[in-house]
């Protein structure tokens, strides 16, 4: 049981190395906010082999070493359809596709330990706070929308960041100073039922809802469209 090995977070610093340099994060107005890497492209010292073999067989659990890199996380399948880009491979066409679109990215979490490999975020256990997003914020002059993979990381960043947490999916709120775009986005990972939480705030279509009814899988275009019509929205 791994629950006293702590990881760090890999790719906090591969977008930009300075999150006090204001030049750098100035052609980023958009910033989008998870929780923490899956074990297998995490780094720290194993202590069981079980740890030892996952990263050995990262590719397994991981299709890229990166952000949302899990086999089961649709993040980058969704972020490739809003944008009709092609989907990335590597950790190199990940980061060219954020600058693109002028997305930063970010965890919530520097360091944890975990239940059972588990990639639950509810399985994480001795969070480290992340508190380079104070500077994030601080010193991205044009961010002017932050994204939420999840209500709870939401809650995380408000904390981080000592400000009141405001429970809604899409909201304006002063954060140090700025006026910013706060949105919660449906997770990338899971089944129907996350979807299904969002359908008061983002109707289904009459499709996805006939599909639902039969049985039928809806979430994935459902999901689609979600992401599309918010990531899309430009930068003022």
């Amino acid at each position: 049981m791994p629950e006293n090995e702590l990881e760090s977070h890999p790719y906090l610093l591969r977008q930009i190395d300075n999150f006090k340099d204001a030049v750098q994060l100035s052609k980023y107005g958009k910033l989008i906010v998870g929780t923490f890497p899956i074990y297998a492209i995490t780094e720290s010292e194993p202590v069981e082999e079980m740890g030892s073999q996952l990263r050995d067989n990262w590719f397994e659990e991981a299709f890229i070493k990166y952000f949302y890199g899990s086999r089961s996380n649709h993040f980058w399948e969704l972020f490739c359809t809003a944008f009709d880009e092609e989907l990335p491979y590597n950790i190199f066409e990940a980061l060219e596709l954020l600058n693109k679109h002028q997305f930063l990215i970010t965890d919530v979490f520097s360091h944890s330990c975990r239940l059972n490999y588990s990639p639950l975020d509810n399985h994480l256990i001795s969070m480290v706070i992340n508190e380079s997003i104070i500077d994030i914020l601080q010193n991205a002059i044009n961010l002017n929308i932050v994204y939420f993979t999840s209500k709870a990381t939401k809650r995380i960043f408000c904390k981080i960041l000592q400000v009141p947490f405001i429970n809604s999916y899409d909201s304006m709120e002063a954060i140090l100073g700025k006026d910013l775009r706060m949105i919660i986005l449906i997770s990338p990972a899971g089944n129907g039922r996350a979807a299904w939480h969002f359908r008061h705030h983002f109707p289904l279509s009459q499709e996805e809802l006939n599909n639902r009814q039969i049985g039928n899988g809806y979430a994935i275009g459902y999901r689609e469209r979600y992401y599309k019509n918010y990531l899309t929205i430009p930068c003022d």
